[in-house]
C-alpha cells in the first residue's frame, strides 16, 4: 500500500469538499465541483476500493459490527479540520466527534459509535459518544 499516494488523494478529495461546502445550491459553480468531487470519489474506488474493502471487513469483524460494510468513501468525513503539515509538507487533519459512519457493534455498549477515515497519517477512527476515540487501524 503506498500511503502517501493515498493520502494524497484523500487530501484531494478533503479539500475539493470543502470547495463544495463552502458554496450554496444556487452557485453557479456548484454542479461543476460537485462533478469533480464525484469524479476522485469514482477514481479513488477504482483504484483503492478493493485494498480498503479488505480493511473495511477486518474492522467490521475487530468491532463485531452487526451493520453492512460500506463503499470505503463513504466512511470520509463530510468536513475536516486542519490541523498543520507533516514532515512530508502535507495537512495532516482531524474531524468533529460527530464525524463518521454509525457503527453497530456490542463493544461500547449503549454509547453512540462512529467510524471515519482520515489521512496523513492514513487511519480509521473509531469516534465513542463524542468524548473517547481510538485509532481501529492505522497504516504501518
Amino acid at each position: 500500500m503506498d500511503s502517501n499516494a493515498i493520502d494524497k488523494f484523500l487530501i484531494e478529495i478533503i479539500k475539493k469538499k470543502a470547495d463544495l461546502n463552502a458554496l450554496t445550491y444556487d452557485d453557479k459553480d456548484y454542479d461543476k465541483i460537485e462533478d469533480e468531487l464525484h469524479d476522485l470519489e469514482d477514481e479513488f474506488m477504482d483504484m483503492y476500493g478493493d485494498e480498503f474493502s479488505d480493511i473495511l471487513e477486518e474492522i467490521h469483524d475487530q468491532l463485531e459490527a452487526d451493520n453492512d460494510v460500506l463503499l470505503p468513501i463513504a466512511y470520509l468525513g463530510t468536513q475536516y479540520i486542519l490541523k498543520g503539515q507533516s514532515a512530508d509538507g502535507l495537512n495532516t487533519y482531524d474531524v468533529r466527534p460527530t464525524e463518521g459512519i454509525p457503527m453497530d457493534t456490542d463493544k461500547f455498549v449503549g454509547k453512540i459509535k462512529r467510524l471515519v477515515l482520515i489521512p496523513n497519517p492514513l487511519r480509521f477512527l473509531l469516534q465513542v459518544d463524542n468524548t473517547k476515540r481510538e485509532v481501529i487501524w492505522q497504516v504501518k
